[in-house]
């Protein structure tokens, strides 16, 4: 199995060609190559491999076949991959190479399996270097497509080829200084998956965190950090959208990103753990009055306005807060366009300077690296749990 170092990033068309034809800071670029990719997504009609965390891809490169399988993995910025060169476009069982779908796989499976969704790419591919690491940023133009249905597609994936995940860390905050990048980590597949589902920007819950109790405690801060970043991020375009839930649960992820920093404090570089909290509380900020005044509405409002006699003035009560909420969306979706959320989600939250420590490099002292236990029984745990 190789697992994929890896960071997708939401770019607007022009911020494409600027990553195409120019050069990010710090870097030394090599020759670019293109490719037109077209790629079918297997499942059966219940999804069960969506529901063991897993995907199985066709993807045709001119003449070439590839199956790959991939694999989430708890809390990274990454995913187990395995791939293996096939003879057409149907996938091939016998050649799971040790990969998890092997557990799952049977005649019955086989006999089920069938084209979910299809992807079509056109994929610029320019590999860089920083400091010695070698890294491919891989720019993306296509759509996502169910029958008639579609979804556009403007990424750009950076994936660490062999060096330091710190490089790849600071070539992405150089990305997003650079163009009006946005981390986004939902794949392709789970895109896929949504829109077969008829799902548009639908919201994003908290994943289950799996720590174990003899693993450092920055190794544990490494997962619950990254989980929390998933989980906020992966709520930007239902804030857009103005869904009530998307922005409670942008919330709750941000927090959990704040009460983590708490938590494990000793571990973190002082000089900038300030700044990044901040910022933090600066967006849950900026979100507060449209959870507040939906909440409100639909709780108080609402339910008055069927029992109060006369209903006139109930009705203008209603229309005001109605109003005043969707100004509070407003609001919220505007943060999301403001540099401070690239910092809270690029820059300073484990893509750059100190933030890189966070999420890559553990604390130099190995006595404060034990210092809060990962036991499920330990105090610390549970004040986690807590938060």
């Amino acid at each position: 199995m190789e697992l994929e170092a890896e960071l997708k990033f939401h770019v607007p068309h022009r911020g494409l060609k600027q990553v195409e034809h120019g050069r990010l800071p710090g870097t030394k670029r090599g020759c670019p190559a293109e490719a037109d990719l077209l790629s079918t997504y297997f499942d059966t009609p219940r999804h069960k491999l969506k529901k063991h965390g897993l995907s199985l891809r066709v993807r045709q490169d001119k003449e070439t076949y590839i199956q790959t399988v991939k694999s989430e993995t708890d809390g990274q910025f990454g995913r187990g991959e395995w791939e293996t060169l096939l003879e057409s476009g149907t996938p091939d069982l016998t050649k799971l190479n040790g990969s998890p779908l092997e557990a799952l796989s049977s005649k019955k499976l086989r006999q089920k399996l069938e084209p979910i969704f299809k992807t079509s790419v056109h994929r610029v591919t320019l590999p860089i270097e920083r400091k010695g690491s070698q890294i491919e940023l891989a720019i993306d133009r296509g759509k996502i497509m169910v029958g008639h249905r579609s979804e556009p597609i403007d990424e750009v994936e950076i994936e660490l080829r062999r060096g330091k995940p710190q490089d790849l860390f600071e070539t992405a905050d150089a990305l997003a200084r650079r163009t009006e990048a946005e981390l986004y980590l939902r794949s392709k597949a789970e895109r896929g998956y949504d829109l077969a589902d008829g799902q548009v920007n639908p919201v994003s819950f908290a994943a289950p965190i799996k720590l174990d109790k003899r693993m450092d405690a920055s190794d544990a801060f490494r997962i619950v950090a990254r989980s929390a970043i998933r989980h906020f991020v992966g709520n930007a375009d239902a804030v857009r959208d103005h869904n009530p839930e998307g922005v409670h649960e942008m919330r709750v992820g941000l927090r959990r990103l704040r009460a983590a920093i708490s938590l494990f404090s000793k571990l973190l570089p002082k000089s900038s753990t300030a700044n990044i909290k901040r910022e933090l509380k600066w967006l849950t900020g900026e979100l507060a009055a449209a959870r507040e005044l939906d909440v409100f509405l639909n709780q108080t409002i609402r339910p008055a306005a069927r029992d109060v006699i006369p209903r006139r003035g109930i009705a203008a009560v209603k229309q005001e807060f109605t109003r005043r909420r969707a100004e509070a969306f407003e609001q919220a979706s505007s943060a999301l366009e403001l540099k401070a959320l690239s910092n809270v989600v690029a820059g300073r939250t484990g893509m750059g300077g100190d933030g890189a420590s966070w999420l890559q490099r553990p604390h130099p002292d190995p006595q404060i690296r034990r210092q809060t236990s990962c036991s499920p029984h330990s105090k610390d745990t549970e004040g986690w749990q807590a938060a």
